[in-house]
């Protein structure tokens, strides 16, 4: 497991620990991620995309100051692409020109599959750590891979260990920080489950993502970060639209900063609205009289917020 003395000692430190790296996690997720780490156990995080999964993984790996290693999953992932590979040109070569590969002159048994050959992939490289020490393992949208990949991973998150056919076993003198991320666009496996911690990342709350805001732009008025707030709460974005929102946001917030906008009018906000919406069909939204009506509408709801 991670060095004790770097792991946090509470939930609370554990908050204040990723704060300072801009992730701004709730009491429950903070909790979750206190607890795998003191237990050492595998973390299943779904959401929708944009929501800080992946996000979530880079902050830990910074906080506990230990590297990430990373496996992005695909359709046709197999345990060639993840765990290992024997380097077969070299196999041959050796059985050409190589005697040394012999155990005995007079038997002739190749010794084929030892550590010379043996091609280390991200899950085995987790394992082994990074100089004795341990590493964050982020196995990123498993959903996107064959649902048989997942039984690749069951020795994995279970015994921090991995078997390897005509070589042995190979086990975690310092087992790695697994997360595991999934956009929930197919099942996963109860066996995968079942050894994870799991966690549900929604969208963030109007509170969270008002202190996300502010930690990835402490130079952003606050007046500013507020109405931007409201305003696409108003607009009642779904899921879809909110791909990449996290991105998105921060860059309207810069163009309305660029633009001067120190109050949001329908002008100003037309300028920056186009960086915000990327696609025709969603400036519609954006245009004529119906902007100028949510505008309104926000600027109710934030006057309310400062009477509070």
């Amino acid at each position: 497991m991670v060095e004790e003395n770097i792991l946090p000692a509470s939930v609370n430190e554990t908050y204040e620990m990723l704060k300072k790296q801009n992730f701004v996690a709730n009491d429950k997720f903070a909790q979750l991620i206190f607890l795998a780490l003191k237990l050492n156990r595998p973390i299943l995080i779904e959401g929708p995309v944009g929501s800080g999964k992946t996000t979530s993984a880079h902050a830990i790996a910074l906080a506990l100051n230990i590297p990430l290693i990373k496996l992005q999953c695909y359709e046709g992932l197999g345990v060639n692409e993840a765990v290992y590979e024997w380097n077969y040109a070299a196999q041959l070569i050796s059985i050409k020109m190589d005697t040394d590969i012999y155990e005995d002159e007079n038997n002739r048994m190749p010794q084929l599959f030892t550590s010379r050959y043996l091609i280390k992939r991200p899950l085995l490289e987790a394992l082994e750590g990074n100089g004795g020490k341990s590493v964050v393992l982020l196995i990123d949208e498993i959903d996107r891979a064959d649902s048989g990949f997942e039984s690749i991973l069951l020795e994995i998150l279970a015994e921090n260990q991995f078997t390897i056919p005509d070589f042995g076993t190979i086990k975690a003198q310092t087992p790695p920080v697994i997360i595991i991320t999934s956009n929930g666009t197919r099942s996963i496996h109860n066996a995968l489950r079942r050894r994870c911690f799991y966690y549900c990342l929604s969208w963030p709350s109007f509170k969270n993502e008002r202190r996300f805001i502010e930690s990835r732009l402490p130079a952003a008025q606050e007046k500013i970060s507020k109405m931007i707030d409201i305003f696409v709460e108003t607009l009642k974005v779904d899921s879809q639209t909110r791909n990449d929102f996290d991105k998105d946001e921060r860059n309207w917030i810069k163009a309305i900063k660029e633009f001067d906008a120190f109050e949001l009018s329908p002008e100003r906000v037309n300028k920056a609205f186009h960086i915000y919406f990327k696609y025709k069909e969603k400036l519609k939204s954006s245009e004529g009289n119906e902007i100028s009506k949510l505008l309104r509408q926000a600027q109710v709801e934030f006057e309310d917020i400062n009477k509070k």
